[in-house]
């Protein structure tokens, strides 16, 4: 009992870690390089060490968007670990090998996931991929933990995608004035076409409308 007590402490010590402030990705990308994939960047609160994400392809880019719109999902970990788990080879001996996954993400009730973004053409074209997906989620399990590979046909879903995106698109930023949200919710309040005139009148919103404004010419 003592044992089980003593490796839960190190396993949420682990997660609490690769969820905060301090964690540093285990892959990183330099800069100025030209790679085979199309690299980007994504901006989310709920990375906590940087509060941005280097993509390693597109579909990763439009995967986080998923993530990030989920009020299940409080904190998402870029690259968080390397795993070294066993694996049977061609010739059927039991091998070591080591993976690091796109994310981790943290729900609300605790549970860490590990998720790769591998296109559907890949996996195709790349039979050990379904191999290795049951390795590691076999391995994961002992640490209650999942893993889970993302592409295609679960990310660009319509109308959901197009719907996560304008929810991405008007989620405020962290440094984004209070006036501005404000303003946004007195706009959206009232009947258009109107005026900015008219929508300071009907909203009683002028003052934040005109520090605003002076605020943003300054």
């Amino acid at each position: 009992m003592l044992s089980e007590i003593a490796r839960q402490a190190r396993l949420d010590a682990l997660w609490k870690h690769m969820f905060g402030p301090d964690h540093k990705p285990v892959k990183t990308f330099k800069p100025r390089i030209r790679h085979r994939n199309m690299r980007g960047r994504f901006p989310t609160e709920k990375c906590r060490s940087t509060g941005m994400i280097r993509t390693r392809l597109p579909l990763m880019l439009d995967g986080l968007v998923h993530v990030d719109t989920n009020p299940d999902v409080v904190a998402i970990a870029a690259y968080p670990i390397t795993f070294d788990y066993l694996s049977a080879n061609s010739d059927g001996e039991v091998v070591g090998r080591s993976h690091t996954p796109d994310i981790g993400v943290l729900t609300r009730r605790g549970k860490v996931i590990f998720i790769d973004y591998v296109p559907y053409r890949v996996q195709q074209d790349t039979p050990w991929i379904k191999q290795r997906t049951a390795e590691l989620r076999l391995h994961l399990e002992q640490f209650g933990a999942a893993y889970a590979i993302h592409d295609e046909r679960s990310i660009y879903i319509q109308p959901r995608f197009n719907n996560l995106n304008l929810m991405k698109a008007h989620k405020p930023l962290p440094y984004q004035l209070a006036a501005i949200a404000e303003t946004c919710r007195a706009i959206m309040r009232q009947p258009l076409p109107s005026t900015i005139g008219e929508l300071c009148r009907m909203s009683g919103s002028s003052r934040s409308v005109t520090t605003l404004s002076t605020s943003t010419a300054a």
